[in-house]
């Protein structure tokens, strides 16, 4: 203990969370979207309708719970519709999606891995 009473303390390692679905809007305008995420067995696993603001995202957790491939449909109000399927580890990889003015483009997302400490 220092001698003003306080316990030094260390700082766990920042570790980035990955979301298991992000959808970025880099249009020009608001732009509302539907979000249709289908597994294996052909069942929805999320549905979901929500409007975006210009430069703004929207981010689920969990709706990943097994490792599998999922297909996620993303369909725009007035505008273009994309589906694309990628295979999904629940908490180390997760799916991103940007709206451009032009096109829908879809990404793995990735962890980080933590570092290991040897004790």
């Amino acid at each position: 203990m220092s001698h003003d009473g306080c316990r030094a303390r260390t700082r766990s390692p920042i570790t980035r969370i990955v979301p298991d679905l992000r959808i970025t809007n880099f249009d020009l305008m608001e732009r509302q979207v539907h979000v249709k995420v289908v597994d294996e067995a052909d069942e929805a696993v999320l549905t979901a309708q929500r409007s975006i603001v210009r430069g703004g995202d929207l981010t689920w957790r969990g709706v990943f719970e097994r490792a599998e491939t999922y297909t996620i449909t993303v369909s725009l109000r007035y505008g273009a519709s994309s589906t694309t399927r990628h295979s999904i580890v629940p908490g180390h990889s997760g799916i991103g999606i940007d709206i451009h003015p032009e096109s829908i483009d879809s990404y793995r997302l990735r962890g980080e891995k933590r570092p290991s400490h040897d004790a």
